[in-house]
């Protein structure tokens, strides 16, 4: 409320004068965070939308934008990915984020960033504990990747480490051949390194140093059987060493 005054050289008058000040419904306002962010591979956390409505309007947060089914948002705002972040697979997102009251909508586009980490080699499984015959030199292959594609190195460590060789491509070989006089068993370490990363795993390698019986099995020397009968008996044979029968 104000006071209006108007005068000449003789005369001066006022009125009072009452301003009123009509609501306007104005758009949400999204205070953070900046339109370009990053997280570190491997996470899905992404940020925590802050906005405000003037009148105090409850909001609604949603996206949209290319890359919005990767990504999901709660009533509250956290916003986050789907999956974890792969830097290999993808290292840059886009998405809109939609602030609504309930009839005005707000718009922040978000440019997140995947920053690369580096990550240790990945080594393939394989059955960690191997029976091999006597004198065989070839124990078993190894594989293993690398998220960032580097080159790898394959190692073998343990108290048995002396008994055996591993080539670049992980050929596991015996130095020279396997024991041929007893059943022994070794304990190995498989390692495979990127340079930076070592990823290890044990291996149990078990040679059969005898030879195991070969021959029938209950088949007697003699066989009496009646006339006119067809069917004498079912022969049956073992291998020790696990070979096949015929």
């Amino acid at each position: 409320k104000i006071k209006v005054l108007v005068a000449d050289e003789e005369y001066i008058t006022s009125q009072d004068l009452l301003i009123k000040v009509r609501d306007v419904d104005e758009p949400p306002i999204i205070i953070s965070p900046a339109s370009l962010l990053s997280i570190t591979e491997n996470q899905t956390d992404v940020a925590k939308i802050q906005a405000l409505d003037p009148e105090g309007a409850s909001l609604i947060f949603s996206l949209s934008g290319v890359d919005s089914p990767l990504f999901q948002i709660t009533e509250s705002g956290e916003l986050s990915l789907r999956a974890s972040a792969d830097f290999e697979k993808n290292s840059n997102y886009y998405v809109d984020v939609n602030v609504s009251d309930g009839r005005l909508i707000a718009t922040r586009e978000l440019n997140l960033l995947v920053e690369d980490l580096d990550e240790p080699p990945i080594l393939e499984p394989f059955d960690q504990r191997l029976t091999i015959p006597r004198k065989e030199s070839t124990v078993t292959v190894v594989s293993a990747i690398d998220p960032e594609s580097k080159d790898l190195v394959f190692s073998i460590a343990g108290a048995d480490a002396e008994q055996f060789s591993i080539s670049p491509q992980g050929l596991i070989s015996f130095v020279g051949k396997a024991p041929s006089s007893q059943d022994q068993e070794y304990v190995i370490q498989i390692g495979v390194s990127d340079g930076s990363n070592l990823v290890t795993r044990t291996l149990v390698v078990v040679v059969e140093g005898r030879e195991r019986s070969f021959g029938f099995t209950d088949l007697p020397d003699t066989i009496f059987v009646l006339e006119n009968v067809s069917a004498i008996t079912t022969v049956q044979a073992s291998d020790g060493n696990g070979g096949p029968i015929s």
